[in-house]
C-alpha cells in the first residue's frame, strides 16, 4: 500500500469521482467473491475425497484460462513455459520421498 500511494498509483483517484465509486464496488466485489469462494472450497473439501478436492484445485487455472481466452485475453506461447514450471513444481511438492523419514524423539528436560 505504501508503495502504491508513493509511486502515483492513486492519482486516478483525485481526478475521477466515478473512480472512487467504482473502486468500493470493486472491493466489496472482491472481498464477498473471495470470502464466498473459500466457504465454498472449504465445504467441497468436508465432504469430497482428497483426490477430487486436488482435482479441482488442479483443475481451476486451467479454467481461469479457459475463461480468459474466451474474454478475449492474449494467451502468449511463453505462458506455456510458466504453467508448466507450476506444475512441476506442484508434482515435486507432493511427490512422496521413496527413502522412509527418521524420527527423531527429543527428551524434554
Amino acid at each position: 500500500f505504501c508503495l502504491s500511494a508513493f509511486s502515483g498509483a492513486f492519482s486516478a483517484l483525485q481526478v475521477d469521482t466515478y473512480t472512487i465509486k467504482a473502486l468500493g464496488y470493486l472491493t466489496i466485489l472482491s472481498i464477498v467473491g473471495t470470502a464466498l469462494a473459500v466457504l465454498l472450497f472449504n465445504h467441497l473439501v468436508s465432504f469430497s475425497s482428497p483426490l477430487f478436492t486436488s482435482s479441482v484445485t488442479y483443475l481451476m487455472p486451467v479454467v481461469a484460462l479457459f475463461l480468459g481466452v474466451l474474454d478475449g485475453e492474449v494467451f502468449d506461447p511463453v505462458n506455456i513455459w510458466w504453467i508448466s514450471i507450476i506444475f512441476v513444481g506442484v508434482y515435486l511438492m507432493g511427490k512422496k520421498s521413496k527413502k522412509p523419514r527418521k524420527i527423531v524423539e527429543q527428551s524434554i528436560s
